[in-house]
């Protein structure tokens, strides 16, 4: 009876894991695992920091003209998803500018003058 009786859990044995270490054993795993968390999402700006960027060497004439290249091909793909050719996509998405800068450049008109302009007013 005595070796059933050690084989089965007593509730004193299950705990004894959580007794004794308290908050600094827990404060201790929770630096650890912050610690961790930053360093592995810190890694590509650590990464470029530290080997720096592949514009690095480049003047900023040479940026500048990577950027363009960068935005004109993005754009590119952006047209060709949506059917339209690069030129259209300011006018077809961007609120019908070729409108607007049409409607702002005609004279605005006269507004009607109101029948009784003649009469003093009352």
């Amino acid at each position: 009876m005595s070796a059933t009786r050690r084989s089965s859990a007593e509730p004193e044995d299950l705990m004894r894991d959580f007794r004794g270490g308290g908050l600094m054993r827990f404060a201790i795993l929770a630096l650890v695992v912050h610690a961790i968390v930053i360093v592995a999402t810190s890694i590509p700006w650590l990464r470029e920091t530290f080997m720096g960027s592949a514009t690095a060497g480049m003047t900023d004439e040479q940026k500048l003209e990577a950027a363009v290249r960068e935005a004109t091909s993005s754009l590119q793909a952006i047209a060709k998803e949506h059917g339209v050719s690069p030129q259209d996509l300011g006018s077809r998405f961007g609120g019908n500018s070729k409108a607007a800068t049409a409607s702002s450049k005609q004279p605005a008109e006269k507004p009607p003058a109101p029948a009784n302009a003649s009469a003093p007013p009352a």
